[in-house]
């Protein structure tokens, strides 16, 4: 018999959109045990099919399916899944379907922008900043109360633990929405010094 916590997980999903893959597809295993529908962007589908895992692309569940377009985790198809886990969502907007399955679980880590980085072409590195990931980060540390939200490998294993216990983990969250919340900080510090630097050397 499943436990109460995997009932409740059972109509949730568990969101991948990862630069770095390594290790994801021991915590996707963890997330299908414990209930979660898997959903990833690209790449992250890509490798998740690639070790068996049953998953669905963000592009599947796209209203603009054949449509050739930059930022796929931007959409509301995605993001309306954060905001299902406010309090009294659909008594607050009316909400009478259930079309858009609530996000329990986000695992996300962006683009290292520092490997891409030019002391002299600005214009270049700006074209590897990452725009759906902090979307994404944002809005899970919104919602940190109901959203286990993961920017990094060394937490993997701890979460999978978390996810098959029957205990009230608040805690637990709100201390991976603060490690996201300093993943962010540091990549819009990193980008603000380059922004400096790069005036700068125009001058």
């Amino acid at each position: 018999m499943k436990s109460m916590r995997k009932q409740e997980k059972s109509r949730e999903r568990a969101l991948f959109s990862c630069y770095d893959k390594t290790g994801i597809e021991t915590l996707a295993e963890s997330c299908l045990e414990s209930g979660f529908d898997l959903i990833a962007s690209s790449g992250s589908y890509r490798y998740l099919r690639n070790k068996n895992l049953e998953v669905v692309s963000i592009e599947e569940i796209s209203p603009l399916q054949g449509t050739e377009y930059l930022s796929k985790t931007l959409q509301h198809c995605v993001h309306e899944g954060f905001f299902r886990q406010e309090p009294d969502y659909e008594a607050r907007f009316k909400i009478t379907q259930k079309s858009i399955p609530p996000i329990g679980l986000v695992c996300s880590n962006l683009y290292p922008l520092k490997d891409f980085t030019s002391d002299d072409a600005l214009a270049r590195t700006l074209e590897w900043v990452d725009v759906g990931g902090p979307a994404l980060l944002t809005n899970a540390i919104r919602n940190y109360q109901s959203i286990f939200v993961l920017t990094c490998q060394t937490d993997y294993e701890e979460c999978s633990a978390h996810l098959s216990s029957t205990d009230d983990d608040k805690r637990y969250r709100k201390y991976l929405a603060s490690k996201a919340a300093v993943v962010l900080h540091e990549y819009y510090s990193f980008l603000n010094r380059h922004f400096i630097e790069g005036e700068i050397n125009e001058f």
